[in-house]
Order: C-alpha cells, then structure tokens, then sequence
C-alpha cells in the first residue's frame, strides 16, 4: 500500500465537473477520490472515473471529496483548482 503524505491530499468543494475532468486530465500521475469507506478509486482512469464521479456528482456539479495524488505538484495543480476555478 502506497504512503500518501499530508501535502498530497486535496478536499474538494463544489466545482463544476467538466472543468474538474479538465483539471484532471492534466495531472501527470495517480490521482485518487477517497471514499468515506476507504475506497481509493484511481481517476486517471476513465472507466474508474466514471464509476467514482457518479458516487459524488449532485446536480451536474462535483459535490466534494478527499483526493490523494501521487504527485505533490497534482495535488498543488487541484488546490489551485479548487480555489480558482479552472
């Protein structure tokens, strides 16, 4: 099992889905939605990612959750995300 340190976990708030997958699509490795039942679903796949996003999709809008990367320059490229927009 990998060690994701603190400084690579996002919490999302709402955003709007398509620029969220954007967003996604440019991170370089693993991203992962964490479950409240500690599920990591790998959103850098697009069969995973539609199973995932389905789980947290309310209204068209991205309604939130905990992401781990892989990488800490993701995790600042979705924390900027969700603070900016896209």
């Amino acid at each position: 099992m990998m060690n994701i340190g603190r400084e690579k976990e996002v919490i999302l708030s709402e955003a709007d889905l398509k620029d969220f997958v954007a967003a996604l699509d440019k991170c370089r490795e693993g991203v992962y939605l964490v479950t409240d039942e500690g599920d990591r679903i790998n959103l850098k796949s697009q069969f995973c990612r539609i199973i995932g996003l389905y789980q947290v999709i309310h209204g068209g809008r991205f309604s939130g959750g905990r992401l781990e990367c892989e990488n800490s320059e993701d995790a600042a490229l979705l924390f900027r995300f969700n603070i900016y927009g896209a």
